[in-house]
């Protein structure tokens, strides 16, 4: 490849399994024009030997959704895929729509962070409208991205989970009450009403 002087930058061309990539690296000193080449070269040679080895290759969130709808979902039990489908909403907005639909192998802890704190303030009735959102909610989701990166990972389209990296929001325990025997049949005793016991 090489490296061509601009104003205050500097386009670069590389030349990999036979194909011609060509991007501009905004900085004035050569130096760090060339480091960002040879990280670009690198990752690009990464993914040419993934295609050449017949391996898949990363592709866009949207890609990622699309697999993770058509292999991992039916998987699942049905108010698992009931959750997800919900989490998936604001999730697809978020990165698609958004952030412009980022390569997965991209997408790193402070992405993550920023889909979170974004969650924590926008509500989803068919679209995103303000308003505060519950911690648990927040944690839902950050449990499909989790699950979504983590079968990335299993399909080998990326080396790492930016979820892991991340925390969920501390919410109160709730534990439910669980009525013994006694107390169910009680509580169908005191229904007057034939509908309601």
């Amino acid at each position: 490849g090489h490296l061509e002087k601009l104003r205050n930058a500097f386009r670069v061309t590389l030349c990999v399994g036979g194909k011609y990539h060509r991007f501009t690296v905004r900085t004035a000193d050569r130096r760090e024009a060339e480091d960002a080449a040879k990280a670009k070269y690198e990752e690009l040679e990464r993914l040419y030997r993934r295609e050449r080895d017949g391996l898949p290759v990363p592709g866009h969130f949207s890609e990622l959704v699309t697999l993770f709808r058509q292999d991992e979902l039916p998987a699942r039990a049905p108010g698992c895929q009931r959750a997800y489908r919900d989490s998936l909403k604001p999730v697809e907005h978020y990165f698609i729509e958004l952030r412009g639909n980022p390569r997965i192998n991209t997408i790193g802890k402070a992405h993550i962070k920023a889909y979170l704190h974004w969650r924590a303030v926008h509500r989803w009735e068919e679209g995103p409208l303000a308003g505060p959102v519950a911690p648990r909610t927040v944690n839902k989701d950050r449990r499909l991205l989790h699950r979504l990166f983590s079968f990335a990972q299993e399909m080998e389209l990326t080396e790492g989970n930016p979820v892991a990296l991340t925390r969920a929001n501390k919410v109160d325990d709730y534990r439910p009450e669980i009525l013994t025997t006694e107390q169910y049949e009680a509580l169908i005793d005191a229904c007057e009403d034939p509908m309601l016991r």
